[in-house]
């Protein structure tokens, strides 16, 4: 059970990192601006609870079939989850710099 609870957190995590990259096609998902959302930071942080209490909580447990996840397998849940905002983070930055280049502004 506990590969199962590991795997739906994996997921869950992977799109709290989606969302933030859906944004905006070009500009950063860790633009500073985002946190001038209201709603999507209130939606991240409910999401964020939710799942903490499903895996965490035990009549939760049992009515979702989850299990606690050990810290250690957490941190690298979230770890893997986050290549996702990575992944995509370099292909805006990609995104940019051709803009800028078919533009004519480029710098360099």
């Amino acid at each position: 059970m506990l590969v199962q609870s590991e795997t739906f957190t994996l997921m869950a995590v992977s799109q709290w990192f989606n969302m933030i990259n859906c944004r905006n096609p070009i500009r950063s998902g860790l633009d500073p601006r985002m946190f001038r959302n209201s709603w999507l930071l209130g939606g991240l942080l409910c999401g964020i609870l939710l799942q903490f209490l499903v895996i965490y909580i035990e009549p939760l447990n049992l009515y979702f079939h989850t299990t606690p996840i050990p810290l250690q397998d957490l941190v690298l849940i979230i770890g893997l989850g986050s290549l996702v905002l990575a992944a995509e983070e370099i292909r805006k930055l990609l995104s940019r710099y051709k803009l800028r280049k078919e533009s004519g502004r480029d710098d360099t």
